[in-house]
């Protein structure tokens, strides 16, 4: 038989477990807001930042574009003070918010750093005077209360228009047992690529041929018919095995004879051609863009080349070959028959807007 003192003491402990339970309740609740607003802010940010990157990309994509509008007049890119900005809106891109700010390096003088050496896989050295810009592009992304910050450092693939020689031998050039190597004239920008004029125009065009007449002296300090046996001059060292390695991934396979008169590329679109093995080109087709040669070329009866050649080994070229750009060997080239390569910056400038672009060398989260 239970006592008056013991009436109601079950009262007390379900209030105490109700207010254990309700305090439970009201912390997990509070923990369960502050997981959703920490969840809320890092979708946020994590938005924000995939803004940003969009923008970095966007520019990255874009300035060779931007970077040549914004050359100026004077000598170089000494005029380029002002940072190039633009935001999403420049785009039509509405489901994105980013603003990008794009400035040149600039070494402790104050003087634009270049990158134009032919090497791309070279360290990157303070130039003042050849090339394109060392750009920093900062990208901003923002979202509803949050922000991100995304800085990349970008340099221009240079390839094609860092080509100065109309014909480049790195074991020289031998034509009827002469050896002489020949390097032409280099400009940089369309303003300064003239139309071609081989009577008079020498400071554009550079003649290789088998006439008594040959325009190749213009530009080293023996001509190609004459002695001595090799000459050298003042002309770059092309690193013709790294270019050949750079491009062969973006190139477009050939089997070792080409002939027929079939044309590879076309003069709005030329291509980037490598053949794994030894070359032997004849026939009368037309190759606009690049042919890379990882062993030794042969060429014979009337092709015509638009852009350049890149050739590991040796090459020979007999018959009326006509060749509009550049040929670099790293073997012995021989020349006979009617052959002329002639310098035209205009394909080496094809390839120069097709295939180059700044590329990211370094990326940050600010």
């Amino acid at each position: 038989m239970k006592t008056s003192n013991e009436r109601g003491s079950a009262l007390p402990i379900v209030l105490i477990m109700l207010a254990v339970l309700t305090t439970y309740g009201i912390i997990s609740t509070n923990l369960a807001k502050t997981e959703i607003i920490c969840a809320n802010a890092d979708a946020q940010y994590k938005k924000a930042f995939y803004n940003a990157e969009a923008g970095a990309n966007i520019a990255l994509t874009d300035l060779k574009r931007l970077v040549k509008l914004n050359e100026g007049v004077g000598p170089g890119w000494s005029n380029m003070v002002d940072p190039i900005v633009f935001t999403n809106t420049n785009y039509s891109i509405t489901n994105v918010s980013f603003s990008v700010s794009m400035r040149p390096k600039r070494n402790p003088g104050g003087n634009i750093v270049l990158w134009g050496n032919i090497d791309n896989n070279a360290v990157c050295e303070e130039n003042t005077t050849v090339g394109y810009p060392i750009m920093i592009v900062t990208s901003t992304g923002t979202t509803i209360g949050s922000t991100a910050v995304v800085e990349i450092i970008a340099r221009m693939d240079i390839i094609f228009s860092n080509i100065h020689a109309a014909l480049y031998g790195a074991e020289g050039v031998d034509r009827n047992g002469n050896a002489a190597r020949v390097d032409g004239q280099y400009y940089l920008g369309p303003s300064n690529c003239q139309d071609i004029d081989s009577s008079n125009n020498y400071d554009v065009v550079t003649l290789v041929g088998t006439s008594s007449d040959l325009s190749a002296n213009k530009f080293c300090s023996e001509t190609i018919c004459g002695n001595p046996v090799k000459t050298s001059d003042d002309g770059p060292q092309y690193s013709i095995t790294k270019i050949i390695d750079n491009l062969k991934s973006k190139a477009t396979i050939i089997p070792n004879d080409l002939s027929g008169s079939s044309p590879l590329g076309s003069a709005e679109e030329p291509g980037i051609f490598y053949c794994p093995g030894d070359l032997q080109i004849s026939g009368s087709l037309i190759i606009y863009g690049a042919i890379l040669a990882e062993g030794n070329i042969t060429i014979t009866g009337t092709p015509e080349i638009k852009g350049v050649a890149l050739v590991k080994g040796t090459s020979t070229i007999k018959g009326n070959v006509m060749t509009y750009g550049a040929w670099l060997g790293l073997g012995v080239i021989t020349l006979s028959g009617n052959t002329s390569i002639m310098y035209d910056c205009r394909e080496l400038q094809k390839l120069t807007t097709t295939y180059e672009k700044y590329s990211m060398v370094c990326w940050m989260e600010k």
